[in-house]
């Protein structure tokens, strides 16, 4: 018997996904959202949304939890509106919404901030490293200073008990981090509840080209192939269970 968890990160739940994403491909190459009708560029953006919801009591049904006809692709931002993430408490239908956790990982310059950026609305929360640096000194995002490490750490650690304890009215919560080691990830899955795991999962090759757009001088542009690099030396990836 399995739990919710489990079943998402099981090899029987992704063997069905692949085949209800193959099955569901256009001529283009890509499947498009049964919401908005647009195709759905990135496989981080591919949800494949269970129209009954799963819960503990019924996802062990194999007719619910693994049947074709309760399935849908949608992209991430409707998947939101599916699930009245935007306008719950803006309507005199209002019900309450459990605060959703996502953790957004990747390599640098994998497109991690603009992805959020492009899901998050204006009632979210956004925890990002490079963000916090920014925001306590004259430098830009991609200078970080030795003598100020200790107080952006204290900072994000502050957001991540706001997170922990669900403190405050906000929606989501979209917390940004590098998480090449699944051990790493696994302790701050676990460190402020998340609920899910995104990987963006651009390639190294497109990463270390993307260097040369963040306007970068040469001694900064060293460092982050280095980061990039190292990134990918290390990065294990998330393990399927039975």
């Amino acid at each position: 018997m399995k739990t919710q968890e489990q079943f998402y990160k099981s090899k029987q739940w992704e063997s069905f996904r692949k085949v209800i994403i193959n099955e569901r491909t256009d001529a283009d190459g890509f499947v498009h959202c049964c919401s908005c009708g647009k195709p759905i560029l990135h496989k981080y953006d591919l949800i494949v949304h269970h129209k009954q919801e799963l819960s503990d009591s019924n996802v062990n049904d194999a007719s619910i939890s693994l049947n074709p006809d309760n399935v849908e692709c949608i992209c991430f931002s409707c998947h939101n509106k599916v699930h009245d993430r935007f306008t719950a408490g803006h309507s005199a239908t209002f019900k309450p919404v459990k605060k959703k956790v996502y953790i957004v990982y990747g390599s640098p310059c994998s497109g991690k901030s603009t992805w959020v950026h492009g899901v998050a609305t204006e009632d979210d929360l956004i925890v990002d490293l490079d963000n916090i640096w920014q925001m306590i000194s004259i430098n830009d995002r991609y200078t970080k200073p030795a003598a100020l490490k200790s107080v952006v750490f204290q900072m994000r650690d502050a957001m991540y008990d706001i997170i922990k304890y669900r403190s405050g009215k906000w929606r989501n919560a979209y917390v940004i981090t590098g998480g090449a080691m699944k051990g790493d990830r696994d302790r701050l899955k676990q460190r402020i509840g998340a609920d899910e795991l995104i990987y963006i999962d651009t390639d190294q090759a497109e990463c270390l080209k993307r260097i040369n757009s963040k306007g970068l001088n040469e001694e900064q542009k060293v460092q982050w192939i280095q980061f990039i690099n190292d990134f990918f030396d290390k990065f294990q990836p998330d393990e399927l269970s039975d």
